[in-house]
């Protein structure tokens, strides 16, 4: 290699480098999962650095409220993200309904971030709006899936340690009952799918939502341990 292409080399990795420690001192919350995958709150009027810093796909992983949704995906497509490059899983907090369809969701968007981890080629960011809850419970099934951590780790130091429900003490605790008696169920019962085997790294098939799985004695079991093990302190 020249001297002249060696140092283009070098400067360039220290510019990446560079752009990922401004990534990281904007948008909130922001920290990485793999070399390909990285969570974050939402990125609001800092789309640039996620170009800059290399991201090629981002994951929108919450409901549209007040145009948040559309407006940071038009934001995206000014810096140079393509259309086809966001995805956008409209993920409730509170309300949620049956948990096979929040499941069904969960699953899909698990299924994103795996291709693009699959690629080798692609980064991506996902987030919500605060980067905890709905952003901390996809993260922690990510860990069980591709690092095989147990529930147990995966709660506790990818979700609590980030700000999940009681995790971020500032938190209003109308809030933090919302996410335990709506998200955390959620996170339990795809939790046990992956237990069971009935997804896993290489199959994220979403009809497993559907097919029964939680009226397994795996579930029932983690809801039953959810007030005194799957709680943050």
């Amino acid at each position: 290699m020249s001297a002249f292409k060696s140092t283009f080399h070098v400067f360039a990795m220290m510019s990446a480098l560079i752009f990922s420690v401004n990534a990281f001192s904007q948008i909130k919350n922001f920290h990485p999962l793999t070399d390909q995958i990285f969570r974050s709150a939402a990125p609001t009027k800092n789309s640039t650095y996620l170009k800059q810093a290399g991201f090629t796909h981002v994951l929108i992983f919450k409901n549209e409220v007040k145009d948040e949704v559309s407006k940071e995906i038009a934001d995206l497509q000014k810096v140079g993200i393509p259309a086809a490059n966001i995805y956008h899983v409209p993920f409730k907090w509170k309300d949620l309904g049956p948990v096979e369809d929040s499941c069904v969701q969960v699953v899909q968007a698990l299924d994103y971030l795996v291709k693009i981890e699959k690629s080798r080629s692609h980064k991506i960011l996902f987030h919500c709006t605060a980067g905890e809850d709905r952003t901390g419970a996809l993260a922690g099934l990510y860990r069980m899936l591709y690092d095989r951590w147990n529930i147990d780790r995966a709660f506790t130091e990818e979700m609590c340690a980030h700000g999940y429900e009681a995790g971020d003490k500032g938190k209003p605790q109308p809030v933090v009952n919302e996410v335990r008696e709506e998200v955390t169920p959620v996170f339990l019962a795809v939790a046990g799918l992956i237990i069971d085997g009935k997804i896993s790294f290489n199959n994220l098939n979403s009809s497993a939502c559907r097919a029964g799985g939680f009226k397994s004695a795996t579930y029932s079991n983690l809801l039953s341990l959810q007030k005194t093990r799957y709680t943050c302190r």
